[in-house]
């Protein structure tokens, strides 16, 4: 007669998993989780809620810097948050720069990050 041995599932596999584990591991693989029809991405935007106030509009600047100058001297108090001047999505929705006709290649956000040193250094808005 033959002898029958009985086999036995380790406690782990090579990779460190319970049996269990790997087991659920690929059944993921295999039947992957139903997909969330009302998934919404972010937009990839976060500002600290910085606002912007306008000091001064005298100096030399160059015509896009001039277009934040001019967003600012529109607004209320004179003073935007990040997200009014540059829009609420990547392409700049809603933004006060194209609210003032900014004619660009470039986004809105772009062209804050590009100038907001230079603005800032000679002292025509702050930053808070």
């Amino acid at each position: 007669m033959d002898k029958v041995t009985k086999v036995t599932t380790p406690a782990t596999t090579r990779t460190g998993q319970t049996s269990q584990q790997a087991i659920a591991a690929l059944d993921a693989r295999i039947n992957p989780p139903a997909i969330d029809l009302n998934y919404k991405a972010s937009n990839g935007r976060q500002y600290s809620g910085e606002t912007i106030t306008l000091l001064t509009t005298a100096g030399r600047i160059p015509a896009q810097a001039g277009k934040i100058i001019e967003a600012l001297v529109k607004a209320k108090d004179h003073k935007l948050t990040v997200t009014q001047l540059v829009g609420t999505d990547l392409a700049g929705k809603d933004s006060a720069l194209d609210a003032v006709g900014l004619v660009t290649v470039q986004t809105p956000t772009k062209i804050w990050q590009f100038y907001r040193k230079t603005l800032v250094d000679k002292g025509l808005i702050s930053v808070s």
